[in-house]
């Protein structure tokens, strides 16, 4: 049975069984501003797993006035976050749920600088994934051109939830979908076929039952 508890502006969702424990994660933020070492901070952040189940979905009270310029962008206030967690507990929640896990985050430079992911098993940057495919070289940067979030998703036949962009849970869903639909493109190109959570994780099983079988 799934469920799921609230305390204060925290969602955890319950799952039904350790199926998604195996599963990669998909994580977002929004923040006060661009720079931690500033004294930026945390005021959403979410985590969602490999089938879109949302883990972790919060408001942060980042302990300081969030700037209009901000508010401007994700809509979040001052009387949203007020009877938040602090960002503290919000990036013990994301280690937990993370660890020895692989992660995948949209523009990870900028989430990890946010968070505490040591405990991850790795992170992966769809940006720099979505900017290889697309193939926009930028003369000046010597590299592939990155693109917001939202042309990605948009790119990708994403369906941006009432609200849309920027918020953390919609942001979170909407790298993995980019992510996915990366891994179908590329599934193509070599033949194989698309990549499906379930299946996949039926079909490791398998083989290692068999492993282990043939080794008794």
């Amino acid at each position: 049975m799934r469920g799921h508890r609230v305390l204060s502006t925290v969602r955890i969702t319950l799952l039904p069984d350790l199926e998604s424990f195996e599963m990669r994660r998909y994580v977002d933020t929004e923040t006060t501003g661009l720079h931690r070492a500033g004294g930026d901070e945390l005021v959403e952040v979410a985590v969602i797993d490999d089938c879109g189940n949302v883990l972790l979905s919060t408001l942060v009270n980042p302990g300081l006035g969030i700037p209009l310029e901000a508010t401007a962008i994700h809509g979040i206030t001052d009387e949203m976050v007020a009877a938040a967690p602090p960002p503290e507990t919000a990036r013990t929640l994301v280690a937990a749920l993370c660890l020895g896990h692989e992660v995948v985050i949209y523009n990870a430079d900028f989430d990890c600088g946010f968070l505490d992911l040591r405990s991850a098993a790795s992170v992966e940057c769809c940006m720099r994934r979505f900017a290889r495919y697309h193939g926009e070289w930028d003369e000046l940067r010597a590299g592939y051109r990155w693109k917001r979030l939202k042309f990605a998703a948009d790119y990708a036949g994403f369906e941006w939830p009432l609200g849309g962009a920027h918020r953390a849970a919609a942001d979170a869903m909407a790298c993995r979908h980019v992510w996915r639909w990366l891994d179908e493109q590329e599934a193509a190109r070599l033949g194989g076929r698309s990549h499906d959570c379930v299946a996949d994780r039926l079909e490791i099983k398998t083989l290692l039952e068999e492993g282990a079988l043939a080794h008794q």
